[in-house]
């Protein structure tokens, strides 16, 4: 089904999920690889794997490094099961409890190195996975049965129950256990339902009245750590919801109804079993409780809960479960079912890593809402098995079920621990109606997961694969003929090239089903002869299953690839139902493969390319086969050409390879010869390519004019284009800076342009940098003067010491004359040039101090002012 999983140790529950941390070594343990203890584990107590030749002598194995310490079998002595406890090898675990105090992990890594010890696991707390009758809130069980009729939900989003109760309503000889906290067992919509162990129920107390090993199990036992670890079960929110959806008393007139609920007001349902594994997130024996449902009569485990890592003890519990679930302590099937399963939530966390739900040796169940798209919060993965409703509050659709009477009798809940009972319910069902002696739980879990729904798929296009076979149904995992299925009696076949198209119709038998599968099989050698069941060496076989609502008639199709060419072959198929009965082999037919043809490729843009050093392009080549094989590709430079660069590829759907070229990974001023290879398999074709990449040229940049500002508040934009060119036409990137620490112009880049914006009057260079694709630069500077224009001359500094400063707004020729208060000249020059960035320098150093009066004419100009001579 999923990934491996390890086995099981004693844990801390805490409402449904466990988290345990198994350290496991072969052939002797290393302490250095033991995992840290996570926060969720019990100190003071670790559980140690014995070596087998010691597993009855725990003394000899020398824990007194940890101080004072005791040692205990993990499993009590079984009664008359303890000798197949032995056999699966769960008499070698034993609980080592020391002093709360000392380090877990170090203790782990001391036990761990300790010679006669083989496996650790950790005790850890479980984490949860809850995020027609009279029964008058059936109603409010959408999902149950969804018409679609209420908004935000898709009719048909439910498991398909109500046909399913016209086949069976559960039978009280199919056990459940229910490993989480206790279902409220004396409640008025569970109690007729519950399991009852009438040998301890009516012997004698304090007795061990059946021999199983426990004394008082009336209704199950509570593997919860000491002080709670004994017969008393304390019922939980979490575990009843579980149990009403599962197996709510039918047909009572009260609450709600249970999927496999029976359909008696005094409750002959399948009867549920506690396994109480968590209570206010104390600690608990989850591997115990699993050993105990196998051995007590279940062959059903509803498991809505997860842990903190894989852990040996309890993937050997599980392992111990699917083996001798529904069999008595010397072997012989007494249950309905030969072989227990047990069904996981697979967790609340949206990732794809739940243990022990992802191991193999477990039934995961992810979670969807009332409109056929998985919940928000349910994990998945490839490791899933199935689908079915578990609520989704976002939306507002919660699952609806039993709950404490101290909780208030029934209500809401969400999560894969929600999701997970409606599989449990509708798998018991299954068994109701199917099991018996040689019904195995390989048969079990082929019709689950045959049966399922995939139009989830519709809804859920990103999980493809990660929501296991589809949505559970209860009617069609119910509708399954166990009659022989009907022969096939048309198969055809045609071949290409070293293929061959099977084609043949699907019939249905007297009972209107259609085979589950197709066994098919071929061979080089007449087929007349064949023992389907035992082929010789030189037949090769596979199973087909088509989609489970195939209806009778369809004509289904199966491709043989990979044949030998012009070869004959000899086809023979036979139909299987779920139960694996096998109808007689249809007439064998008799075809020969064709030879091979090679494959084609077509240049589509050309086969060279001329790039500029920063340009990409493509060139694309379109492959086909006409034999229909799957083709590979490769790329791989000509004999004489440097290693090819810059060069990513790329396949569509429809078998055009685009080569995409980015001549910046590639070198400037380099020609690159490339070989496209394209292969069948069988023969490949090749397709010479080329690209050349230019040499780059730096950017160039102009010589600008300076910038004259008439106000801190005015800008001015500048075309970059005007101040750099590039030969090779590329996109440039900028940026400008200015010389002074005080910011008289604040420059940016944005749109092509340079925008200078005024700030504080005077002069300051602004440098503008350009940068091509390869990191070639180019420069240009100019002044920014930022100056008063409502003057038409600045006069600076003022007051003067010794050299007085003259400057126009523009560059001008003008008559100049200083004066001073008396009204003598000190001061003239005809014709003089004034540039706003080459002001007219006067010495005054030799003048005394006082105020004086420049005044500037000529064409355009005519201006006075004062200034002071200090």
């Amino acid at each position: 089904m999923k990934h491996k999983a390890t086995l099981l140790l004693p844990l801390l529950l805490g409402m449904l999920s466990c988290s345990v941390d198994p350290v496991q070594k072969p052939d002797g343990l290393d302490g250095s690889q033991v995992t840290p203890a996570p926060e969720s584990a019990a100190p003071g107590i670790i559980m140690v794997k014995l070596d087998a030749e010691i597993a009855d002598d725990p003394e000899a194995v020398d824990l007194s490094f940890l101080g004072d310490y005791t040692i205990t079998r993990s499993l009590p002595e079984g009664g008359r099961f303890d000798a197949r406890h032995h056999e699966a090898g769960l008499h070698r675990w034993y609980n080592v409890s020391f002093a709360p105090e000392l380090p877990l992990t170090k203790a782990a890594g001391d036990l761990s190195s300790t010679p006669g010890i083989s496996g650790i696991s950790y005790v850890m707390t479980t984490k949860s996975a809850s995020t027609g009758f009279n029964d008058p809130d059936f109603g409010k069980q959408w999902d149950f049965y969804n018409p679609g009729t209420q908004s935000g939900t898709v009719a048909g989003s439910d498991i398909n129950l109500l046909p399913a109760w016209e086949v069976t309503t559960g039978s009280s000889n199919v056990i459940v256990a229910i490993c989480d906290s206790a279902p409220e067992y004396e409640h008025e919509d569970l109690a007729g339902n519950m399991w009852v162990n009438e040998a301890e129920a009516n012997g004698t107390p304090g007795v061990d009245d059946d021999d199983n090993g426990f004394i008082d199990d009336i209704h199950g036992y509570n593997f919860v750590v000491e002080p709670y670890y004994g017969p008393e079960l304390v019922p939980g929110d979490h575990g009843t919801h579980i149990a009403g959806t599962i197996g709510a008393v039918n047909n009572n007139g009260i609450g709600i109804s249970g999927i496999a609920g029976g359909d008696s007001p005094e409750g002959n349902g399948v009867r549920m079993m506690s396994v109480q594994t968590s209570n206010n997130n104390e600690s608990a024996y989850i591997g115990n409780a699993i050993v105990y449902a196998a051995d007590n009569g279940a062959v059903i485990m509803n498991c809505s809960w997860s842990i903190a890592a894989d852990t040996q003890f309890i993937n050997e519990a599980i392992d111990y479960f699917n083996t001798y679930a529904g069999f008595d302590e010397d072997g012989n099937q007494t249950g309905p079912m030969a072989g227990g399963l047990c069904i996981f939530a697979a967790g609340n966390d949206g990732t794809t890593v739940s243990y022990p739900a992802m191991n193999d040796n477990v039934f995961a169940v992810a979670s969807i809402g009332a409109d056929y798209e998985a919940a928000y919060y349910t994990n998945y993965g490839r490791w899933v098995d199935i689908a079915a409703p578990g609520g989704d509050a976002q939306k507002g659709f919660q699952i609806y079920s039993t709950v404490t009477n101290a909780s208030g009798k029934y209500g809401n809940m969400q999560g894969t621990s929600m999701a997970c009972p409606h599989v449990v319910g509708v798998a018991a069902l299954v068994v109701s109606h199917y099991g018996g002696p040689g019904f195995t739980r390989q048969q079990l879990i082929d019709i689950l997961k045959g049966s399922a729904n995939p139009v989830i798929y519709d809804y859920n296009p990103m999980l493809s694969d990660k929501l296991g076979a589809g949505l559970v149904d209860a009617y069609a995992a119910l509708s399954g003929s166990d009659m022989e299925p009907e022969p096939v009696d048309d198969l055809k076949a045609e071949t290409t090239s070293n293929s061959v198209r099977l084609s043949w119709t699907a019939r249905a038998d007297n009972r209107g089903s259609v085979p589950y599968a197709y066994d098919i099989y071929w061979s080089t050698s007449s087929l007349e002869g064949l023992d389907p069941d035992s082929p010789a060496a030189n037949v090769t076989s596979v199973e087909m299953t088509p989609a489970n609502d195939t209806p009778d008639g369809t004509v289904l199709n199966y491709t043989v690839s990979g044949l030998d060419f012009n070869t004959g072959y000899f086809f023979r198929i036979r139909s299987r139902n779920i139960f694996g009965q096998a109808s007689e082999l249809s007439e064998q037919v008799e075809v020969s493969t064709g030879g091979n043809t090679a494959p084609e490729i077509t240049a589509l843009d050309g086969t060279s390319l001329n790039l500029k050093s920063h340009e990409s392009g493509t060139l694309r080549f379109s492959l086909t086969d006409a034999d229909g094989h799957q083709l590979s590709y490769a790329l791989r430079a000509a004999d004489g050409s440097p290693a090819l660069k810059g060069i990513y590829d790329s396949m569509s759907d429809d078998g055009v390879l685009t080569l995409t070229v980015d001549a910046l990974a590639a070198a400037e001023g380099e020609t690159y010869n490339g070989i496209l290879l394209v292969s069948d398999s069988y023969t490949t074709v090749a397709q010479n390519f080329s690209y050349s990449v230019g040499v780059n040229h730096a950017p160039a940049a102009g010589t600008p004019d300076n910038v004259v500002l008439n106000s801190r508040t005015e800008s001015l934009s500048i075309p970059l284009s005007e101040l750099f060119s590039d030969e090779d036409g590329e996109s440039l990137s900028y940026t400008c800076s200015i010389s002074t620490t005080n910011i008289i112009v604040r420059c940016s880049v944005s749109d092509g342009n340079l925008n200078l914006d005024g700030n504080a009057y005077g002069t300051t260079e602004v440098t503008v940098s350009a940068t091509d694709a390869r990191g070639e630069s180019a420069t240009c500077s100019f002044q920014v003067l930022v100056r008063d224009g409502s003057s038409e001359i600045d006069l600076y500094p003022n007051p003067v010491v010794d050299m007085l400063n003259i400057r126009t707004g523009t560059a001008v020729s003008a008559d100049i004359t200083i004066s001073n208060a008396a009204g003598a000249v000190v001061f003239s020059q005809d014709g003089a040039s004034i540039d706003p960035f080459a002001p007219v320098k006067v010495d005054m150093s030799g003048l005394p101090g006082g105020v004086y009066y420049v005044s500037v004419s000529g064409e355009g100009i005519n201006s006075s002012s004062s200034i002071a001579k200090q």
